[in-house]
């Protein structure tokens, strides 16, 4: 059973890493080198530590995943799981969980960090569509065969057969599921094989085995942009929404020596004012006018 560690603190709270406790030197470092690569305007370098500003969300560094939580009030006793639900709740009404089907009853559910609510409702979409059936499209595919199939292409030919006369490098249609939709379906299960908890392990197998025939591309925002929805395709929606969020915040250990990093971080003085917004909004009347100065911050 992989060791998960898990540390909440809340906004401005400073936290030092000590080799005999949770976070630990390899962990801080891996967050020095991610603030450094985005401006370091996540949180501020101390001491032997972080001092957390206004970001809040989480932070995933391998084993360890630090929930950082908004913070109303002064008292240092505060109940951490009731500022757990509050930012679910300030997610959801501002659609950063993009899954309308979210309920109630699985905001008050004991998560482990908010991360695992994204993880959760990914796996349920993708096990949905698969029971549905994963749909099929037409490609190109270029390949070696022992008879003529497609396009003869004549450069690759010569390249490949010039021994072999007998077989033709060819390019042919293939009607199959290997199409951008699963392939990004595909690294989202495979960004998770690495945070998931236990509690989804299962699963998350079962829907690898699903997708073993899919090749691992390495996605990119460029790839999102070339997703079209329509009607054949539009129970994707949700999965790909998802998919989307996990695969760009994550931060592979290229880049941060030995630990994979996966983050979830939103500016609470942005989010708090499109909560506000969106309440406003939600009960306004024919008398009351509602309006946002600024409506690139809003989600679609």
């Amino acid at each position: 059973m992989q060791n998960k560690k898990f540390i909440q603190v809340f906004e401005y709270q400073k936290l030092r890493y000590d080799d005999s406790g949770d976070f630990r030197k390899h962990h801080f470092d891996a967050m020095v080198k991610f603030n450094e690569l985005h401006q370091n305007k996540y949180f501020t370098i101390i001491h032997q530590g972080i001092r957390f500003g206004s970001y809040v969300g989480v932070i995933q560094i391998g084993g360890l995943t630090i929930e950082i939580l908004p913070k109303a009030d002064n008292n240092e006793n505060a109940d951490k799981n009731l500022w757990q639900n509050v930012l679910l709740n300030m997610l959801k009404i501002c659609k950063k969980i993009q899954v309308e089907s979210i309920s109630e009853t699985q905001l008050k559910k004991r998560y482990h960090s908010i991360l695992d609510v994204y993880f959760e409702l990914y796996l349920n979409e993708i096990e949905r569509l698969v029971k549905k059936g994963l749909i099929k499209k037409y490609r190109k595919n270029q390949s070696n065969q022992n008879a003529l199939k497609g396009k003869l292409l004549f450069s690759q030919n010569i390249q490949h057969n010039l021994v072999h006369k007998e077989r033709f490098y060819c390019e042919h249609q293939v009607y199959d599921k290997n199409h951008l939709l699963h392939q990004i379906l595909y690294k989202g299960l495979l960004v998770l094989k690495t945070f998931v908890n236990d509690s989804l392990k299962d699963k998350l197998n079962r829907l690898l085995f699903e997708f073993q025939d899919i090749e691992n591309l390495a996605i990119q925002k460029k790839h999102f942009d070339k997703i079209i929805i329509d009607r054949k395709n539009n129970d994707y929606q949700k999965a790909i929404n998802i998919a989307k969020i996990i695969i760009l915040n994550y931060s592979p250990s290229l880049n941060y020596g030995n630990e994979n990093l996966l983050t979830l971080l939103f500016d609470m003085n942005t989010l708090w004012e499109e909560y506000i917004f969106r309440i406003l909004q939600k009960h306004k009347t024919e008398e009351i006018e509602v309006s946002c100065i600024d409506r690139s911050m809003l989600t679609p």
